[in-house]
C-alpha cells in the first residue's frame, strides 16, 4: 500500500477517557491529562485564560508514575513549485518553513512556469529523490499539478496539514495570468484534496528575473533581501493555514513587491480583470514564440492584486473556486 493510501485511511485512535489532576504550582486554571494505560494524549493547558491563550502538551505516564512532557509534533507540510527543483526562491522558502514544520518537497524537474493546471496523461511521469533540501525532496518529471498529485496520491508519509506552492520568480497577478499559472496550479490540486492551499510569489525587476533565469541562478543583494523576508512571511501565512479546513476549494494567493521587508502591510485583495493580449511574437513564416508583453501602463481597479504590487504592499487574494457560478434566468 502506498503512503498516500496509508495516511488516507488510517482510523483514529480509542482510548479511556483520561483522569485530570489540577497543577497548584500554576497561576491560572490548568488540567493535564494522565491516561493510566500509559498512552500519550493530547491536552489544553491554559496559561491565560483572560487572553484566551492556550497551548497544547502532551503527557504520558512512565513505568514509576512520573509525568514525561513530549513536545508536540510539527504540522506537516508539501512544498511545490513551477519554477523547478533548483530553483534558489523554492529552496529559501524550505529553509525558511523548516523550524516550524515537519516538510516534504515534490517540485518539478525543470521550469514548468504557464503550463497552468496540465496533467501528464499521454506518458510515465518519472520521480527521483533530490538533494540540497534540509528535508525529503523529490524531482518529478511532470508538471505542478503531476508533482502535488503524485505526491499526495503516493510518496507522503501522511497527509499534510497544508500545501505551499513557491516561492514563484514573478508576481501571479490578474485572472489571464492566474489560469495560466503553474504556482496557483500546484495549490489548487492540494485545494482538490480539501487540503488548506497557499501559492506565494515574489516579484522582481526585469534585470532580476534574467539573472535568476540564468544557469548561475545569479541573485542581486537586494533581491536576496527580498527573497528572506518573503520567505518569513509565507511560512508565518502557512503556519496560520496550517490544520484548517478546506471544504469551499479555496487557495490563498500571495504576491511579494519587490522591496518586501518584516513590515511591509498586507492588504486584502480580488484578482485583476486585466487584458493582457497576446503573448507570441512572429519569429518566422509560421513560427511564433512566446513573448510576454509590456504592461507597465495597464492599470485596475484600486483594491485589485495588480495595482497591490505597485503601492509596495502584500497583496493577498482569497481565490473561492466552488464560487465561480452565479444564477441565470433563462
Amino acid at each position: 500500500m502506498d503512503a498516500g493510501q496509508r495516511w488516507s485511511s488510517r482510523a483514529r485512535p480509542g482510548g479511556v477517557a483520561p483522569t485530570r489532576k489540577a497543577r497548584p504550582s500554576c497561576p491560572s486554571p490548568a488540567r493535564l491529562a494522565l491516561p493510566s494505560n500509559g498512552t500519550p494524549t493530547f491536552v489544553t493547558v491554559f496559561a491565560n485564560s483572560s487572553k484566551k491563550a492556550h497551548r497544547q502538551l502532551r503527557a504520558s505516564r512512565t513505568d514509576r508514575g512520573e509525568i514525561q512532557r513530549i513536545t508536540m509534533p510539527k504540522p506537516f507540510a508539501l512544498i511545490a513549485n513551477d519554477d523547478g527543483i533548483e530553483s534558489p526562491f523554492l529552496r529559501a522558502l524550505a529553509s525558511a518553513m523548516v523550524d516550524e514544520f515537519d516538510l516534504e518537497v515534490a517540485a518539478p524537474c525543470r521550469e514548468q512556469s504557464w503550463t497552468g493546471k496540465a496533467m501528464s496523461r499521454h506518458r510515465s511521469v518519472n520521480v527521483e529523490p533530490a538533494a540540497g533540501f534540509p528535508c525529503q525532496a523529490w524531482s518529478v518529471d511532470g508538471t505542478p499539478g503531476d508533482c502535488v498529485n503524485i505526491a499526495l496520491g503516493h510518496l507522503l508519509k501522511r497527509r499534510p496539514s497544508v500545501v505551499v506552492s513557491g516561492i514563484n520568480v514573478g508576481y501571479n497577478s490578474s485572472i489571464p495570468m492566474l489560469l495560466c499559472s503553474g504556482t496557483v496550479a500546484a495549490a489548487s490540486e492540494a485545494a482538490g484534496w480539501k487540503i488548506p492551499a497557499l501559492a506565494a510569489s515574489l516579484a522582481v525587476s526585469k534585470t532580476a528575473y534574467e539573472g535568476i533565469k540564468s544557469p548561475q541562478f545569479a541573485l542581486d543583494a537586494d533581491t536576496q533581501d527580498a527573497l528572506r523576508h518573503a520567505a518569513r512571511h509565507t511560512a508565518k501565512m502557512a503556519r496560520a493555514l496550517a490544520e484548517r479546513s478546506n471544504d469551499d476549494f479555496e487557495v490563498h494567493n500571495v504576491n511579494f513587491p519587490p522591496q518586501v521587508n518584516s513590515t511591509t502591510p498586507v492588504v486584502n485583495t480580488f484578482p485583476a480583470n486585466l487584458e493582457i493580449g497576446s503573448l507570441y511574437r512572429r519569429t518566422g513564416p509560421g513560427q511564433f514564440t512566446f513573448h510576454f508583453p509590456d504592461l507597465t501602463d495597464k492599470t485596475c481597479a484600486p483594491d485589485s492584486d495588480w495595482e497591490a504590487i505597485g503601492k509596495a504592499v502584500i497583496s493577498y487574494s482569497i481565490l473561492k473556486f466552488t464560487g465561480l457560478s452565479t444564477s441565470v434566468s433563462f
